[in-house]
Formats: C-alpha cells, sequence, structure tokens
C-alpha cells in the first residue's frame, strides 16, 4: 500500500531522513516512534509531498507518488495533526466538508457524510455541527479533526501527533476511541508519537527512529521483547514487558469467579487492571460481568515472554 525506498531529505546540509525504507501493508497501523526531532513527522510530509524529498522513491498504492498531481495524492490521503488544522472561521460540519467538496459531492451526499463522520467519532450532529472549532474542547476539536481526515473516505490516513496537546485522560479516550473506529474501517494508517503507551495500544507495527535513521520495525512484542540495541531497550524502559499489556482487554480474559469491590469496565487494559490489584492490595479485580485474577496476568506476560 504505501513503500518507501532509500528516501532521503537534506535541510541546507542537515539530514533529517537518512535513506529510509519501510513498507506498511493495506488495513495497517504503522507506528514512526521516537524522540522529537528523530525525523518522524518529516517522513509522514514526504508521503504526501507536503515536503520533497532529496532522494529515494515513495510509493502508494502501487504508483510512484512522482506520477500523481500533488493535489490528487494529497486528496487520497486524510491528515491529522496535533493542532487540528480546523478552520476557525469555520463550523464543524464545514471543516468536515471540506475535501468532500473539492471531489465535487453533491451537497445531500456531504451532508449526510457530515453526519455520518460525526457519529462515528461519538459526537451529536445536532449538538455539534454548527459549533466554530473555539467552542469546542480539545477533545472534542480532536475528534473532528479525524472525522474530516475521514470524510472523503481515504484509504491512507496519516496521522502527526493528533492527541499529543490533549490532558492525559481525554487522550486515553481518544486512543481506545480511534483503535475501535480502525478495527472497524480498517484504513492503512501511519501514525507519529514520541508515547511509548500510545505505541504499544494502537500499532500493528512499529518503526522505531533515532537521528534520521530506522533502529527497528516489527510488531510490538518483536521491539519489547526482542530489542536490537541498548537505545531500543532504553527507550521502552525497564518496564517494557508490562507496557505490553495495554494492548490487551480485561474482557479478553475474564472468570466466572465473583470478586468484592467497584468493578473495573470489561474494556480497561490489563495494565489496568494490574494497576488497580497493587492499589486495592488483592489479587482478583470484578469486572462488569466476571472478574480478572493476578494469576490471569501472570499467564499473559508469561506467554509473551515466550
Amino acid at each position: 500500500m504505501i513503500r518507501l525506498v532509500d528516501v532521503v531529505k537534506n535541510y541546507e546540509g542537515y539530514e533529517a531522513v537518512k535513506g529510509i525504507s519501510f513498507h506498511v501493508n493495506e488495513g495497517e497501523l504503522y507506528v514512526l516512534l521516537g524522540p522529537s526531532g528523530c525525523g518522524k513527522s518529516t517522513t509522514l510530509r514526504l508521503i504526501n509531498r507536503m515536503v520533497d524529498r532529496t532522494s529515494g522513491d515513495i510509493y502508494v498504492e502501487g504508483e510512484h507518488v512522482d506520477s500523481f498531481q500533488v493535489e490528487t495524492l494529497r486528496k487520497k490521503m486524510g491528515y491529522v495533526i496535533q493542532s487540528t488544522g480546523l478552520f476557525p472561521h469555520m463550523n464543524v460540519e464545514d471543516n468536515i466538508a471540506t475535501v468532500p467538496l473539492l471531489l465535487k459531492w453533491d451537497a445531500e451526499r456531504i451532508k449526510k457524510r457530515g453526519r455520518e463522520m460525526l457519529e462515528l467519532v461519538g459526537l451529536d450532529p445536532k449538538i455539534y455541527g454548527k459549533k466554530l472549532p473555539k467552542e469546542l474542547s480539545g477533545g472534542e476539536a480532536q475528534r473532528v479533526g479525524v472525522a474530516r481526515a475521514l470524510a472523503s473516505d481515504p484509504h491512507i490516513l496519516l496521522m502527526d501527533e493528533p492527541f499529543g496537546a490533549v490532558d492525559p485522560i481525554s487522550r486515553l479516550r481518544l486512543q481506545n476511541e480511534f483503535k475501535e473506529i480502525q478495527r472497524k474501517l480498517k484504513k492503512t494508517v501511519i501514525f507519529v508519537t514520541h508515547d511509548v503507551e500510545e505505541a504499544l495500544l494502537l500499532g500493528d507495527k512499529i518503526c522505531i527512529m533515532r537521528d534520521g535513521e530506522i533502529v527497528q520495525e516489527g510488531t510490538p512484542e518483536e521491539v519489547i521483547l526482542k530489542p536490537e540495541d541498548a537505545f531500543v531497550q532504553d527507550f521502552f524502559g525497564k518496564e517494557g514487558a508490562l507496557s505490553l499489556l495495554t494492548r490487551f482487554k480485561a474482557r479478553e480474559y475474564k472468570e466466572t469467579e465473583k470478586a468484592e469491590g467497584e468493578p473495573l469496565s470489561d474494556d480497561a487494559s490489563l495494565k489496568e487492571a494490574l494497576s488497580e490489584m497493587i492499589l486495592r492490595g488483592v489479587d482478583r479485580v470484578p469486572l462488569e460481568k466476571g472478574s480478572l485474577s493476578l494469576q490471569g496476568i501472570m499467564e499473559v506476560i508469561r506467554r509473551e515472554h515466550k
């Protein structure tokens, strides 16, 4: 679906991207992970030609990016950034309609699609459709940003730190909501972040970058359990294996035995459940339906370590 081959980007003698190559499969959520200044956002902008590469080749859906008009290429891709990029003078409906209008969709189709996209991201069209961006919370604005990126039904979604500017509680909620949206829509997504837990929660594959180069690429399990060098190992930290528990939902490992106390959501991660066990001083916590045991969590950890 998306392929980079020996891609280089120089800025007046500074090499921001140093001959990187990778392939993103159709329907895959591919995370570019690394510290600030490592080249991950530049890489994203090279794909939709917001920035021109110095050398190397980029292919989208089997076609070289140079074979497209720039506008045509960008219309094929949704694009979400940290600051949302919403037009401040346009209401939510009109922001979402931006690309469908460029594609010359008819008015009724645009209106229907706008309603569908707001519902998809959990916003009531009747309440939010006419609001201006300044009337939205940070989390609401990010939802509208995602809705706008998906409005034209692009096969590809480029996301640059999309949830980085919201508070931690809203951030986790947005991450889980987007994970569910991706499960339904199966878009091909390249997602830039410096947040390890975000990468582990969302990514099908993770590409770790440093100083414009790819250090390691693989599934979350591979990069955590089989780090190729000290940089990767240090980036995930000593609790890297425990961070994998973010990827698993409690409902997938619930047991029928009852437990006392306030129940956790069945959608809680195993990491959240383990934290609750430690805080409560117990080895079993109740869920909305059933319970989850410390032994069950340990079995998951042992299995992932094999």
